[in-house]
């Protein structure tokens, strides 16, 4: 099912997509893992259709030994779909 959805997806003629930079709503952090809950906000356009929508999220980070720290979980769901990518 997840493959049909991308393919579907892939297929739309001329798409483009564009996250904002996500507004963060809280970070937990605990040693070398951070727990963030933020939300992305999408804008999707295909020809004329255009949609924006949020994602809520929660990412899971662990800080590696120089230092950077790196995604390890995510999960996002969305609010409402984006009436482009249906």
């Amino acid at each position: 099912m997840l493959c049909k959805n991308f393919e579907k997806l892939f297929a739309k003629q001329a798409l483009q997509l564009h996250y904002d930079v996500p507004d963060i709503k809280e970070i937990i952090l605990a040693g070398d893992l951070a727990i963030v809950r933020l939300v992305w906000t999408l804008q999707a356009q295909a020809g004329d259709d255009k949609d924006t929508t949020q994602e809520g999220a929660i990412d899971i980070f662990r800080r590696g030994a120089d230092g950077r720290w790196s995604i390890i979980r995510m999960n996002a769901f969305g609010f409402r779909p984006n009436k482009v990518l249906d």
